[in-house]
């Protein structure tokens, strides 16, 4: 009988500590991380972060955004100065089901004051969205 009652404490344990283990892995201070985000934008936004949000214009202007494919690693991001240049193509279906590739431009600059980024130029296909930080006149 002994050995039992010391298999059944070791299971008990082993399942406490599993559970604390979990536990203490997927707990987060989620105001701790949103500060670091915010800091780490403020101070130098990355071509990455750039590449994010070009890609969320996209889908805004998609007809069936939730069929979006973009590349894995083809968003070509050049820095000049402050403006951040992204080139690259979205694979995506039209409203009548047929996968399209369009290819999008897409210049912003970060504003760590707002701390969000200011579009200065956006284009998908031969179609000017944003022009001079402003909406393009069809």
């Amino acid at each position: 009988m002994s050995k039992l009652k010391r298999f059944i404490s070791i299971a008990i344990i082993t399942i406490v500590a599993f559970f604390a283990f979990v536990w203490y892995m997927t707990r987060g201070d989620d105001q701790v991380i949103q500060t670091a985000v915010d800091r780490a934008a403020a101070i130098s936004p990355s071509e990455t972060e750039a590449c994010v949000y070009s890609r969320e214009m996209v889908r805004a202007v998609l007809g069936t955004p939730s069929t979006a494919d973009f590349p894995y690693d083809a968003c070509n991001a050049k820095v000049e100065g402050d403006t951040v240049t992204i080139s690259s193509y979205v694979d995506a279906q039209d409203n009548f089901g047929a996968k399209l590739r369009t290819p999008y431009a897409w210049a912003g600059r970060y504003d760590p004051a707002a701390k969000k980024w200011k579009v200065d130029y956006f284009a998908m296909g031969d179609k000017i969205i944003i022009a001079d930080g402003k909406p393009a006149s069809p």
